[in-house]
């Protein structure tokens, strides 16, 4: 997280977090990054995603990439918030 205290986090519009072994992503870990397009978090070990990894709609993300986790759930309501889907 302190990596992005270095930028405008609203500037950031790709963001690859793909095969760093991440288990767990914090609720509004993205709430502030409101300009992002495309997330990828391929290859890690993920096994949940909850309806609050983003608290306010995200328009501006057209790609979410989460293939080859670990993942069990992925809660319905996480996607609602996602309109550019």
């Amino acid at each position: 997280y302190s990596l992005f205290l270095q930028f405008e986090k609203n500037q950031i519009t790709d963001l690859s977090l793909n095969d760093n072994e991440i288990i767990k992503i914090e609720e509004n870990s993205f709430n502030e990054m409101s300009n992002l397009r495309q997330i990828n978090l391929t290859n890690n070990r993920l096994k949940y995603l909850s309806s609050e990894l983003f608290n306010s709609q995200i328009e501006t993300l057209e790609i979410l990439e989460i293939n080859l986790n670990r993942l069990y759930h992925v809660n319905d309501k996480l996607f609602n918030k996602l309109k550019g889907l």
